[in-house]
């Protein structure tokens, strides 16, 4: 009995240890999404005139850095790879379309899951399970081995 619960949980943690990596390229790959991130301006007068300063200083409208577009919605903090964002926090950008930015309040403690959590998140899963697959290979081998209990 006790070398079946140990070969089970040697069977759970190679198969945790083979399948975390994997798991999290695939919600990367179909869950994530390429964001600037920012924290929206409060007020709509700074926001107008931001807008009309950028554009009278990039009449031809291709101008211009990502970032200096993003600055016209608030402030921009970095580009990231998103997993599962709001789709109703998402905001394309007249003056640049290809862009995709996300409102995040970091004011108030919003952090959108991001792409290398998860990604760090899967590797300490898979090292753990590998080691727990090692450790219960090691502890069937020492039961294998040991007399049985009358």
């Amino acid at each position: 009995m006790l070398r079946r619960l140990i070969r089970l949980g040697v069977g759970l943690a190679a198969g945790l240890a083979v399948l975390a990596l994997p798991a999290a390229w695939l919600l990367d790959t179909f869950a994530g999404g390429d964001y600037w991130l920012y924290e929206a301006k409060a007020d709509a007068p700074t926001f107008a005139l931001e807008k009309a300063q950028w554009r009278a200083d990039h009449a031809d409208g291709k101008s211009g850095s990502d970032e200096d577009v993003v600055s016209i919605y608030g402030a921009p903090f970095s580009r990231e790879r998103v997993i599962l964002a709001s789709k109703d926090r998402v905001r394309r950008p007249e003056e640049r379309p290809s862009l995709a930015l996300l409102d995040v309040r970091k004011s108030k403690g919003e952090n959108p899951l991001q792409a290398k959590t998860v990604l760090l998140l899967a590797r300490y899963a898979a090292i753990g399970g590998a080691a727990a697959a090692i450790l219960g290979l090691v502890l069937l081998r020492a039961v294998a081995k040991s007399p049985p209990i009358a």
